[in-house]
């Protein structure tokens, strides 16, 4: 991912990538999200206030979804970005 750039890529169109963890699906660490704005993760568990800010939107998904979205910039079905 790292040799072929796509991960260059991600960051690029503002995905961020953290460690595996707790800390930024609870809003321990990391950035909160604004009022308002939406999130797509991988995270596990999603309920009201999880990252940190009760009205902000998250949104749970695949890997390979959040990585199409991001390419994207809205939620997308990952079978419909190119390779």
């Amino acid at each position: 991912m790292t040799a072929d750039g796509t991960l260059d890529a991600l960051v690029g169109f503002g995905a961020t990538v953290v460690e595996p963890g707790c800390g930024s699906c609870c809003g321990t660490c990391g950035v909160i999200p604004g009022d308002g704005v939406s999130v797509i993760s991988t995270a596990n568990r999603n309920f009201k206030g999880r990252m940190g800010n009760a009205k902000a939107s998250i949104y749970l998904a695949s890997p390979a979804a959040c990585a199409a979205a991001a390419t994207r910039g809205v939620v997308t079905d990952p079978r419909e970005v190119s390779r």
